[in-house]
């Protein structure tokens, strides 16, 4: 990756621009032609990435990226074109018989990849071609890692038989010699030339533009501190932004106020602000150091309770807020010293930073005490992050005690039966992996039917959460990850941290009157179906099940009343969890898709909904055909006249 002319590039240099596509042309030509069937539809999914990398090249967050954002981008447009177009691919048909290697070594790479299955082409030529590691095509694919490595291990071993040399022997024409077929340069043909040089005209004669970069919105502070040079020049900065900008004005007091800061640029957004209580400390002042104007809380234990600070860093618990599914809590994060240039994630914008903690609520000792802290928030200044937590208080609510000893016994039981062991699973080589994968597939279709042995603890109306926080990292900017890095730090490679003991017992009041239970208790004659359907004023909760002898690796989608894909919500990491707040729910579509044919072939409407047609239309009619399960659902769309049922 040329560093420099992705730089040069983003500050609108049109040559350095072509100059940085030319060097991945080839790259482009090879997986395209994977792709699609004849040469002008590669040459068309070129053009168009060629100018889609353009025009939005300034909203790349992290420059080391480029090559996987740019595959991400052709691969999406030859998808568009095989849906648009109806085309078909290069055949899935094995030769009858293996080639000899006298033909192998004549052939050219894309012989060598025809004969391929389709599903293990694209990861064998970036894995060969590119050098990608697992990590990077699954990032680049959107494909859970397990899944690669399996299509990598069957990749390699198709090859292997095909050509006639095995895997880990080496013979003449061997994995190495298979890579340099692939990784040597290939004459494409004049019209993916011709392509390519009309994109460079476009470009050149200014027919296409560069977009803006998405600003943050607390950009204009961080310059104004670099460029004032003294705190009379940053003050002055921040009055006239102010005065010009009421709303922001309103809500440059933080501590208090953050819930109307942040709400808006969360994944479970909504309006928490006129919902959430202020913590206040014993002696009747809030986490800031004002007076409040009564107690309402009670409960803390030192009047420092929500502020603590070690390592340089002060941490403040600001505001709550809570349903029986989840607690919501602002936090502030004060450095000493400007926090480092932090690296954002790639759909939000918001940076990446993560708290290692334990603890929980006090009614439910069963529970475990590690705890999720991925949080969503932003910088206000260079020494200042505000972020929400969500703490699952659903899955809090849960007892796995029977449900784990049941679960372990029948994984054992699996174990058992293929004749293996623990050991066998973490062998790190393709027969570890196909393994792995066999062990997967049995477990899914056994595992969901355990689910029964989860039993639901009671949720009291008010109880205390109890947070030991122990590290705050946070990814530095343009890391450059390396094995030798990872070698030496593990987890910490990359990243920067503080350490200390920030302990806080918060107080919480249950507030359920604006949400909606659905108890289905419905299942298809799969043994696959739904248990209930939760929905609060920020997030709707799909509660599966599985009976006994149904296979539960599946994936779920739910579309909104218009077709549209309801989003996930991004601090739980669950498939089961989505916003709503901008969304009408009056109809919600649910569908339980197979996991490997929702990645491989349904994954992302844009793909498959033209934007001239009546919305989500297309791709509805792809899921009700190839859903495990469906179930169309119905709400009051008045949040506030919804009433929980049991």
């Amino acid at each position: 990756m040329n560093e420099v002319l992705i730089r040069k590039a983003k500050k609108g240099d049109k040559d350095a621009f072509c100059r940085l596509m030319d060097e991945n042309v080839q790259s482009m030509y090879k997986i395209a032609a994977a792709y699609l069937k004849n040469d002008e539809d590669v040459a068309d999914a070129i053009q168009d990435t060629i100018l889609s990398c353009y025009e939005n090249l300034k909203s790349l967050k992290q420059n080391r990226y480029f090559k996987t954002w740019m595959i991400r981008i052709l691969i999406n447009k030859c998808k568009d074109m095989i849906q648009k177009k109806k085309l078909v691919t290069y055949t899935d048909q094995m030769p009858e018989t293996p080639f000899h290697e006298e033909e192998y070594a004549a052939m050219e790479w894309a012989q060598v990849l025809e004969t391929l299955d389709s599903k293990y082409r694209l990861v064998v030529l970036l894995y060969y071609m590119e050098g990608f590691s697992v990590r990077e095509i699954s990032d680049a694919l959107d494909m859970k890692e397990s899944t690669v490595k399996s299509r990598l291990h069957r990749g390699r071993k198709q090859i292997a038989e095909m050509y006639g040399y095995k895997v880990k022997e080496g013979r003449v024409y061997n994995e190495k010699d298979f890579q340099k077929k692939l990784q040597k340069d290939t004459e494409m043909p004049a019209i993916v030339h011709e392509r390519i040089n009309q994109a460079y005209r476009l470009i050149e004669n200014n027919a296409v533009l560069q977009k803006k970069a998405p600003k943050d919105p607390y950009h204009w502070m961080k310059i104004g501190g670099r460029v004032a040079g003294g705190m009379a020049a940053v003050l002055a900065v921040g009055f006239i932004f102010c005065a010009t900008n009421p709303v922001m004005a309103k809500n440059i007091p933080v501590v208090g106020g953050l819930f109307e800061i942040l709400q808006d640029n969360v994944s479970f957004f909504g309006d928490f602000s006129d919902y959430a209580t202020t913590l206040e400390s014993v002696d009747g002042t809030t986490a800031d150091g004002s007076e409040a104007d009564g107690d309402k809380t009670g409960n803390a234990t030192s009047e420092n309770a929500y502020i603590k600070t070690a390592d340089g860093l002060t941490i403040t618990c600001s505001e709550v807020y809570a349903n029986s599914q989840a607690v919501y809590i602002t936090m502030q994060f004060k450095s000493d010293k400007p926090f480092p240039e932090t690296s954002t994630r790639a759909e939000s914008g918001t940076p990446v930073i993560d708290l290692y903690m334990t603890g929980g609520v006090d009614f439910g000792s069963e529970a475990s005490r590690v705890i999720d802290g991925h949080v969503e928030g932003q910088f206000l200044d260079d020494n200042t992050y505000a972020c929400i937590f969500r703490y699952d208080l659903a899955q809090a609510a849960k007892d796995y005690t029977e449900y784990n000893e049941k679960y372990n016994e029948m994984t054992q039981q699996v174990m058992d039966e293929m004749g293996i062991t623990q050991a066998d699973l973490d062998d790190q080589t393709d027969e570890g992996y196909a393994l792995l994968e066999e062990f997967i597939n049995k477990v899914s279709e056994r595992g969901g039917a355990y689910q029964k042995y989860i039993k639901d603890i009671e949720i009291p109306d008010t109880f205390n959460l109890h947070l030991d926080i122990s590290e705050v990292r946070g990814l530095e900017a343009d890391y450059e990850w390396s094995e030798a890095d990872d070698e030496n730090y593990g987890r910490d490679a990359g990243y920067y941290k503080y350490e200390g003991d920030w302990s806080f017992d918060i107080p919480v009041t249950v507030d359920d009157s604006r949400t909606e239970v659905l108890e289905l208790n419905d299942t298809n004659d799969a043994g696959i179906g739904l248990k209930s359907v939760i929905r609060s004023p920020y997030e709707l909760t799909v509660n599966e099940l599985y009976k006994e002898g149904s296979n539960s690796d599946c994936f779920m989608v739910a579309l909104d009343a218009n077709g549209n894909t309801l989003p996930y919500n991004e601090s739980t990491g669950n498939c089961n969890n989505f916003a709503i707040q901008d969304r009408d729910i009056s109809t919600v579509d649910i569908y339980f898709l197979d996991y490997i044919q929702y990645m491989d072939e349904l994954k992302g409407q844009q793909n498959f909904d033209n934007p001239t047609k009546e919305d989500g239309q297309k791709w509805k009619k792809l899921l009700e055909e190839n859903a495990k399960y469906h179930k169309t659902l119905h709400f009051d769309n008045d949040s506030e006249t919804v009433q929980k049922t049991k």
